[in-house]
């Protein structure tokens, strides 16, 4: 062994790198408050009842499109979300899954009314393409209930629809992943002007495609024009 008195700096250090190898992995820590959170975190079957006791106007419905993968630690980040008063857990249900030990030890009401959830849901979702997974799907079946089913407008604007349904009877309505709806629309015009608008909207961006427009001019144009109110028809 080396002393550490008597050695070459170089040596020291080279010995040290050797013995205590840098680590590469970067750690990040959070800190919330304990007045906001409680220490232990409920199950997943809990997280389901509470956001069902939860359920009422006002709440906020967090609407995923199709393919979103939530983080592995989801349920912590709901759980946080959920210490927010008036906030749903609304289209992160048909990301959830109760076991059936959970289902049938509740009540013999509860077990019928998850069943027939995911049963609704399932036929409703069979034909639109909305991924599912898992079952009972309660919470989904819930919300499609307040907005009375799944909109049966054009698939592409099956968001659109849901969004502005969800807002009219719920409140607030966040939409992720995209700031472009269907075929390049803003995706804030088409939830503030609906289905028919976005239409039109996607016409004009057709036309204008037909007619030789590149995609630079037509970024160009959707930046200064964000919405269909801004633009004047010029008559010769």
């Amino acid at each position: 062994m080396l002393n550490s008195s008597t050695a070459h700096p170089i040596t020291t250090k080279y010995l040290h790198d050797i013995v205590h190898p840098r680590c590469m992995v970067n750690v990040e820590l959070y800190h919330y408050d304990p007045s906001v959170t409680s220490i232990l975190t409920p199950s997943r079957g809990e997280l389901i009842r509470y956001a069902i006791d939860q359920y009422a106007n006002g709440s906020m419905l967090v609407i995923l499109e199709p393919g979103v993968q939530l983080p592995v630690n989801w349920d912590s980040a709901v759980y946080y979300t959920l210490q927010r008063p008036g906030v749903g857990m609304g289209c992160f249900a048909y990301r959830l899954h109760l076991d059936d030990k959970y289902i049938h030890q509740k009540s013999v009401l509860w077990a019928l009314s998850c069943w027939l959830g995911s049963w609704i849901v399932n036929v409703q979702t069979n034909w639109s393409g909305v991924p599912i997974a898992g079952q009972p799907h309660f919470i989904y079946s819930h919300y499609l209930k307040c907005i009375n089913g799944y909109p049966r407008s054009c698939r592409a604007f099956h968001a659109i629809d849901l969004a502005l349904k969800s807002h009219q009877y719920l409140g607030d309505v966040i939409r992720t992943r995209s700031k472009t709806a269907a075929a390049g629309v803003p995706t804030d015009y088409a939830l503030r002007h609906g289905v028919y608008y976005t239409v039109l909207y996607t016409v004009l961006l057709g036309i204008a495609r037909y007619l030789g427009a590149t995609e630079v001019q037509l970024k160009w144009a959707l930046e200064k024009f964000p919405s269909l109110s801004n633009v004047k028809i010029m008559r010769k």
